[in-house]
C-alpha cells in the first residue's frame, strides 16, 4: 500500500480517530487506526474500540491500494512532528511500514487491515438532522450529572428523548438531576413526527462533543437497533446505545413549593466558589464538609467549616414562605448554577430533607432549565 495524504488533512482526521481506540488492549489491532485504500481516490481511517468507533473518508493519492492497521497514538505523534505539504505512507514487505514527508521519515510495524474488527452495521430505521452547535450545548448543560460508573447501568449515559421540534436531555448520579429542553430547529428524516428516546453511553460524551464543536452545520443522528450514528460531513461517529430503560425523573420533581426565592445567580457563584476552598480538598477532589444554607428574611448565611479553615458569607434575597437551614454538596449547587447561565436564580423548596430545584428566573422563549439538588443531612 502507498498513499500520499494532505498533511493538515490527514491529521485533521488522525486526531479524534485516537479517541475512539483502545489503550493497553490485549486485541494489539483495537489500539490502531485502520487504513483502506482502494483505486477510487478515496480512502477511509477507521478506529473501533468495541463500544464506539469512528470512519472518516478522505481524498488521497492511492499509488498502491491496500488495508493496513497503524497504531493510533504512534501515528498521530508522528504526524504532529511532520513538516506541512504532502505525507506518504508506504507498507512493504513484512509490514514495514515508512511514513515520510520532505526528508523526514520514520518507520515502524503495521498489521494486516483484516485483523481489524469488523465495524458494525451503520443504518439507523429513524433519523434527523440538528444544528451541531445545539446539540453540543445541550450537552454540556446537562452531562455533569452523569455517574462515571453507578451500579444501575441506565445512570451511566446521557438521556436524550425526542417529541417533534422538542428535544430533551437529562442526566441523573441519584444525588442531583440536570434536565435541559429546547425547541429546535430539526431536519426529519422520516414521514412521521419523531418521538424516540435514546441514552448516550458516558464513555462516548467527550469525544461527541469534541466532535459537534460549535458549528452551525448539521449533524446527522440516525437510531439503529443497537447503536447511534452520527454523520458530521466526512465523519462517521457511532457507539453503543444503552439498552437498559431510563428512570421515570419526572416523578423525582415535586409539583410545588413551599418556599420559592430569588437570587442573583454571579453572586451566589462567586461565594460557593470561595467555600469550595474549605469544603473541599481541591488537590483530591474530596468533599470534607457541606456547604450550611441559611435562608432567614431576606438573607442567605452560608458558612462551612472544616480541618482547614471556616467559612462565612451574607447574600441578599427575596423570600416567599418561611425561614429554612438546609445543607448541600457544594460542588453540586457550583454545577447547576454555571450551567443556568447564572443571571438571577429561582431557589424551591419545602424541607432540609427534600431536593432543592434551581432555575433561571428568566428563560428564553423554548428553552428549560431545571437541576434538582438533594440536600446533606447537617449536623447540629
Amino acid at each position: 500500500m502507498k498513499v500520499v495524504f494532505d498533511h493538515d488533512e490527514l491529521d485533521a482526521a488522525v486526531t479524534p480517530l485516537t479517541g475512539v481506540t483502545s489503550k493497553n488492549n490485549t486485541i494489539a489491532a483495537i489500539e490502531g487506526i485502520q487504513i483502506k485504500a482502494d483505486g477510487t481516490g478515496l480512502c477511509v481511517l477507521s478506529g473501533y474500540d468495541m463500544e464506539k468507533g469512528m470512519r472518516v473518508t478522505l481524498n488521497a493519492e492511492v499509488e498502491e491500494p491496500g488495508s493496513y492497521v497503524i497504531n493510533a497514538v504512534k501515528l498521530s505523534q508522528i504526524i504532529k512532528t511532520m513538516p506541512s505539504g504532502k505525507i506518504t505512507i508506504e507498507v512493504g514487505q513484512r509490514n514495514v511500514t515508512k511514513i515520510y514527508s520532505g526528508k523526514s521519515e520514520f518507520q515502524l510495524l503495521a498489521l494486516d487491515g483484516d485483523d481489524f474488527p469488523n465495524l458494525p452495521e451503520l443504518d439507523g430505521e429513524q433519523g434527523f438532522g440538528i444544528k451541531r452547535v445545539d446539540f453540543a450545548q445541550m450537552i454540556k448543560k446537562s452531562d455533569f450529572a452523569v455517574p462515571d460508573n453507578d451500579p444501575r447501568a441506565e445512570l451511566n449515559g446521557l438521556h436524550v428523548e425526542i417529541e417533534g421540534k422538542t428535544i430533551r436531555m437529562v442526566s441523573s448520579d441519584r444525588n442531583r438531576i440536570a434536565l435541559v429542553e429546547r425547541v429546535c430547529e430539526i431536519e426529519n428524516y422520516g414521514s412521521e413526527d419523531i418521538n424516540a428516546s435514546f441514552t448516550i453511553p458516558a464513555k462516548t460524551l467527550p469525544e461527541l462533543t469534541r466532535l459537534l464543536g460549535s458549528s452551525d452545520s448539521l449533524v446527522s443522528i440516525k437510531l439503529g437497533r443497537k447503536h447511534i450514528i452520527f454523520t458530521l460531513d466526512n465523519i462517521v461517529f457511532f457507539t453503543r446505545v444503552l439498552d437498559k430503560e431510563f428512570i421515570e425523573y419526572t416523578r423525582f420533581i415535586p409539583a410545588s413549593f413551599a418556599i420559592n426565592l430569588r437570587i442573583d445567580g454571579p453572586r451566589l457563584l462567586q461565594s460557593l466558589e470561595r467555600a469550595l476552598l474549605i469544603t473541599e480538598n481541591i488537590q483530591k477532589g474530596e468533599t470534607k464538609s457541606p456547604i450550611r444554607c441559611n435562608f432567614t428574611g431576606d438573607k442567605l448565611v452560608l458558612t462551612t467549616s472544616s480541618s482547614t479553615g471556616r467559612f462565612y458569607d451574607e447574600i441578599d434575597i427575596e423570600k416567599e414562605g418561611e425561614d429554612i437551614e438546609i445543607g448541600f454538596n457544594c460542588r453540586y449547587l457550583i454545577e447547576a448554577i454555571r450551567a443556568c447561565d447564572p443571571g438571577e436564580l429561582l431557589l424551591s423548596l419545602n424541607s432540609p430533607l427534600m431536593s432543592m430545584v434551581v432555575r433561571p428566573v428568566k428563560e428564553e422563549e423554548g428553552r428549560k432549565y431545571l437541576y434538582l439538588i438533594l440536600p446533606t443531612r447537617l449536623k447540629s
